[in-house]
């Protein structure tokens, strides 16, 4: 009777909570995954594996290696990431890189396009009509139209100031962490104070209008103008300390925040050191680079549309008007094309010409022959994407298009970056643009501002119907490298089904478990004073 009751009490216990080896669900688990790959492994041998692999993109390494913990292992080889790399930036991974590294590189890569190539677009129109140029950055715009300075949120529209002072149209402006800087067509520069939200200096030197400023990383103020002069001012003095002279007019500045470069634009692009006040490079014009196409292919274009209205002769390649420059590449516009060049070694990667516009949408007068070039409405480019805005026409909207420049020029890739990676159709002529993180704002002609926003993909929107998220990530244990995104198809890992086996609960009743509420964050004071508005 004692044997029987304590049978008896031995098999209430494994029915009260007790497991069994082959209930455990780690054991499981396991048992799951070694079905997988020795089946897997009957199909195709490891090596074919991963020549798969390294055929298919960083998004679909990453999803294949959620399967299980064998494929997850193989997503992982470093010859698998390696190859990714050589074939994402154009050329191998420095030695120097561990096989971690690489992958997370690749992976950050990835993502930071796919922010962007895979996100679902919103458009809404916000600010101000007739917007001539903006910057912005995550909490404010500031933007101009006429001769008036406007502070505006483009996250709630709202308005924190309109700075007023300018005789001319404004042409130009840049800001920092302090000062708003800004030209106009009766060549004076002005700087703002953002905290008080007054002019500070006005400074006067320029013969003609200023077509381009910008801040030093110091707080220096850089400015050019159509007297072919680049001044770097004193802002106690109002003077000028530095005064580069260019061989023709200045139409834009940049300033390579890293490097402290100053790059310049106009017949042709120049690459100054602003601490020794040397030109380094000239890209381009006249002084340009052997082998420089780009003038001979727009000047091409050009004569054969002259040739056509019966000129015998075409005029020389027009001037640029923007420009761009990330320390390695330097992207620089005019009517007609954008030029991309390797500063590195002064070297033309390529032109990209402007696309067709839509049949019906320009009118015939300004596509005739003879008619002028589509303008460049503005460039800009960062680690890997360039962004390109061209105005059809006279009467005609315009349009942005996004390239990948992460291979371009490398030698053992074949990378056509001058294909658009999404294109953006504008209602009207653009007049300036900016891209910040996922958000691109565009000023447009005789329209309120037009504010792109690249949202994650929803389930609706994705293109696998997986849900919200990238899915970047490998699975697994979790990292620095891991980004958000479906953690697995199917089951859950052994890890989640261990977790819920010790703490006595099934994952559906830790799901159904009331979350904590986040704490609310003590408001953050105003920066600028709230302002009654008409």
């Amino acid at each position: 009777g004692g044997t029987a009751s304590e049978d008896n009490g031995s098999d209430s216990e494994d029915d009260d909570g007790g497991s069994s080896d082959d209930d455990d669900p780690c054991m499981m688990g396991q048992q799951l995954d070694e079905e997988i790959q020795e089946e897997a492994e009957r199909q195709l041998p490891e090596e074919c594996w991963i020549k798969i692999l390294t055929q298919i993109d960083v998004r679909e390494i990453c999803m294949l290696g959620r399967v299980n913990a064998w494929l997850r292992q193989l997503a992982a080889s470093p010859c698998v990431w390696e190859e990714r790399h050589r074939v994402m930036f154009g050329e191998p991974a420095p030695p120097s890189w561990n096989a971690a590294t690489v992958r997370r590189m690749c992976r950050r890569s990835a993502l930071k396009a796919a922010r962007w190539v895979e996100a679902h677009i919103e458009s809404r129109s916000v600010g101000y009509a007739n917007t001539g140029v903006l910057q912005f950055d995550d909490s404010k715009v500031v933007s101009a139209d006429g001769s008036a300075l406007r502070l505006w949120s483009h996250a709630t529209g709202r308005r924190i100031a309109t700075l007023q002072g300018h005789a001319g149209r404004v042409t130009c402006l840049a800001f920092d962490e302090e000062h708003v800087a800004s030209g106009c067509t009766q060549s004076a520069v002005k700087l703002w104070s953002i905290d008080d939200l007054k002019c500070v200096r006005t400074l006067r030197g320029h013969d003609g209008a200023v077509t381009g400023v910008a801040l030093m990383p110091g707080g220096i103020p850089v400015s050019c103008g159509e007297d072919a002069h680049i001044k770097l001012w004193d802002i106690a003095t109002s003077s000028p300390i530095v005064d580069l002279l260019s061989p023709w007019p200045v139409n834009a500045v940049h300033v390579q925040q890293a490097t402290g470069y100053l790059v310049s634009a106009g017949g042709g692009i120049q690459i100054w050191d602003a601490g020794s006040a040397q030109l380094l490079h000239t890209l381009g014009g006249d002084a340009g680079e052997a082998g420089d196409s780009s003038d001979d292919e727009v000047a091409a274009l050009l004569g054969a549309e002259l040739e056509g209205a019966g000129h015998p002769h075409a005029p020389p390649a027009p001037a640029y008007t923007a420009l761009a420059y990330n320390g390695a590449l330097l992207a620089a516009g005019r009517p007609g094309s954008v030029v991309l060049w390797d500063t590195r070694d002064c070297r033309q990667i390529g032109t990209l010409l402007p696309e067709a516009p839509p049949p019906g949408s320009v009118p015939a007068s300004a596509s005739s022959p003879g008619a002028a070039l589509p303008a460049c409405a503005g460039v800009q480019l960062d680690d890997w994407k360039l962004v390109v805005g061209f105005n059809h026409g006279s009467g005609a909207g315009g349009y942005l298009s996004v390239h990948d420049i992460r291979a371009a020029g490398k030698a053992v890739s074949g990378s056509t970056w001058s294909r658009p990676l999404v294109t953006l159709p504008a209602p009207s002529r653009i007049n300036c643009f900016q891209f910040n993180n996922q958000e691109l704002l565009t000023g447009l002609e005789g329209n309120e501002c037009m504010l792109w926003s690249m949202a994650p993909p929803t389930a609706a929107h994705h293109h696998d119907g997986s849900g919200g998220g990238y899915g970047y990530g490998l699975g697994g244990r979790g990292g620095a490298d891991e980004f958000p995104g479906p953690r697995s198809y199917g089951r859950s890992s052994s890890r989640d089904l261990d977790a819920g086996a010790h703490e006595g609960v099934s994952g559906s009743a830790k799901k159904d478990k009331k979350k904590k509420q986040p704490k609310k964050s003590a408001g953050l004071p105003r920066r600028y004073p709230k302002r009654s508005t008409k």
